[in-house]
C-alpha cells in the first residue's frame, strides 16, 4: 500500500509538503521541490538552489557552492521516493542510502540554479534496491551517482540507537572510569 502522502499525487501535484511527508523528512532538510516523473523504474525530480542558506554562506565564503554531499542527498531523496513508489512502501518503512557505490562530480552548482535529479531503479527486492542516475542543471551534467538503498522497519531502526538519556548516562559512566 502506498504511503498516504503519495496517494493522489500526480506528477504535477507534488508539493514540498507532500514530498516531505512521503519521505518522512522535515522541510529544512528536503532537497526536492517538485516531481516531473515518477514511475516503477524512474524518477525525475527538481530542486532550485536557494539564494541564501546557512550552508551556502559557509561553503565557500565569497564563492557560494552547493556541497556535493547535499547534491548526493537530493539524489538519495529522489531515489528513495522512486523505491517507495515502486515497492508501495508504507510510512512504517524508512528508506536509507546504505551505500554510495559511485559518485563523481563534474561541475559546481551555484545559488539560483535548478537541479534535475534523474534516478533509475536497476534492481530491487522488498528489502533494498540498486539505483543509478545523473544530476544536471541547464548547463549540463553535475554528477553521476549509483547507490544501494535499504528499506527498514521504523521501529526496528529506532531500536538500533540508544535513547538520548541512555547515551548521556553511558557517557557519564565512561567519564568516571
Amino acid at each position: 500500500m502506498l504511503h498516504a502522502a503519495m496517494a493522489g499525487n500526480t506528477e504535477a501535484g507534488w508539493t514540498r509538503q507532500s514530498l516531505g511527508a512521503a519521505l518522512g523528512y522535515g522541510l529544512d532538510y528536503l532537497f526536492l521541490d517538485a516531481v516531473e516523473e515518477l514511475g516503477p523504474q524512474a524518477c525525475r525530480a527538481t530542486y532550485r538552489v536557494p539564494g541564501a542558506a546557512p550552508w551556502l554562506d559557509a561553503h565557500f565564503r565569497g564563492l557560494p557552492v552547493m556541497p556535493g554531499a547535499l547534491i548526493a542527498e537530493g539524489f538519495g531523496q529522489a531515489a528513495a521516493l522512486l523505491f517507495r513508489f515502486a515497492r508501495g512502501l508504507g510510512s512504517d518503512q524508512v528508506v536509507l542510502v546504505a551505500r554510495i557505490r559511485e559518485a563523481s562530480f563534474v561541475a559546481l552548482v551555484r545559488p539560483g540554479e535548478r537541479l534535475v535529479y534523474s534516478a533509475t531503479l536497476t534492481r530491487a527486492n522488498a528489502r533494498g534496491a540498486l539505483v543509478q542516475g545523473e544530476v544536471a542543471t541547464a548547463a549540463g551534467p553535475v554528477a553521476r551517482i549509483a547507490a544501494t538503498l535499504l528499506a527498514a522497519d521504523r521501529e526496528t531502526l529506532a531500536g538500533c540507537w540508544p535513547a538520548a538519556s541512555d547515551t548521556a548516562a553511558s557517557h557519564d559512566v565512561a567519564q568516571r572510569h
